[in-house]
């Protein structure tokens, strides 16, 4: 006995014409969230370093105090155009004399890091405004073709990868109660 399940592509052209022009879309819209996220972190950097009375130097371990304004104006973020084929890239620096001496101490001073723990603590942020942007454009790509799927949920990257997972354990279960890959055997 033959066990077959067949799937239609009505609209060829449409989806492939949509799968086509997917690349630029997400491009577009990552690149806006990596620019969004480099401002939060920017702006995060800036948070962590205080201004302090004057002449008064921050305790070892801790930020750096601002004594001039050099370290917080000389903070940027640029996303890096891609380009043949490489990664979009959001690049953090810090302009200034100081900067580095400050994040990993010299030989006369303990460091004030805060530069790659500020970075780590808004990275998570960043991830998650980048999955939430992938879904939203899988979304309303997949809306767009078929608009009658615009009455359901929308699902983030998150629950489409737990659902997957659910789908592939009920297989599993599947499997073992009747035998054989298809369940036909």
């Amino acid at each position: 006995m033959d066990f077959n399940s067949f799937m239609k592509l009505e609209n060829k052209d449409a989806v492939i014409a949509s799968l086509q022009s997917l690349e630029g879309d997400i491009q577009a819209n990552v690149i806006k969230a990596m620019q969004e996220g480099g401002k939060e972190i920017k702006q995060h950097l800036k948070e962590k370093i205080k201004d302090a009375p004057e002449g008064v130097a921050s305790a070892p371990g801790s930020a750096p105090f601002s004594q001039t304004g050099e370290l917080k104006s000389g903070i940027r973020a640029k996303v890096l155009p891609p380009m043949l084929g490489e990664p979009i890239t959001l690049k953090i620096s810090v302009a200034g004399f100081f900067a580095h001496m400050l994040e990993f101490g010299t030989s006369k001073m303990a460091a004030r890091p805060w530069f790659y723990t500020g970075i780590a603590e808004k990275v998570p942020a960043l991830f998650g405004q980048i999955r939430n942007t992938l879904s939203a454009v899988i979304n309303r790509r997949n809306t767009e073709l078929h608009p009658k799927n615009a009455r359901r949920r929308n699902w983030t990257s998150d629950q489409l990868m737990g659902a997957k997972e659910k789908d592939a354990q009920k297989l599993a279960d599947f499997n073992s109660d009747y035998g054989g890959e298809n369940g036909m055997d």
